[in-house]
């Protein structure tokens, strides 16, 4: 009894991982190529994982269990490197933004100095515009 619910929730887990396998090729767009690198991988390793025991419980063999054993040891490993990335990623388009406001408000003020040099009249040019 215990073995056929073992069988289910192993072929259920593979099954879920090949179908968020398709749907993550759908979602390029969303995080950058290394997150996307991890998160393949870790994908990948575990669909070995469960194939492996798939294929243990159900008698077929069991000769993917030494290697599935090895590789399962990245999977945290992957998901630490997954997470630095993404904070890695994050933290870029941050300053990215940061600095591109503060580009804008420079070049603003640059602006408004020049058109304060052409014109003696400065208010014209303060908030209260006409």
């Amino acid at each position: 009894m215990s073995t056929t619910i073992i069988q289910i929730f192993d072929s259920l887990a593979l099954l879920a991982v090949i179908l968020s396998l398709l749907f993550w090729s759908r979602w390029k767009g969303i995080f950058s190529k290394n997150t996307r690198f991890f998160f393949i991988a870790i994908l990948l390793l575990t669909l070995f994982h469960h194939f492996s025991n798939v294929l243990e419980w159900h008698g077929i063999s069991s000769k993917l269990d030494q290697a599935e054993d090895n590789l399962e040891i990245l999977i945290p490993l992957f998901w630490g490197f997954l997470l630095y990335s993404y904070f890695q990623d994050s933290s870029f388009l941050n300053l990215k933004r940061a600095y591109e406001s503060t580009l804008i408000g420079w070049t603003r003020a640059l602006e408004l100095k020049d058109k304060l040099k052409n014109n003696p009249n400065p208010s014209r040019f303060t908030s209260g515009q006409k």
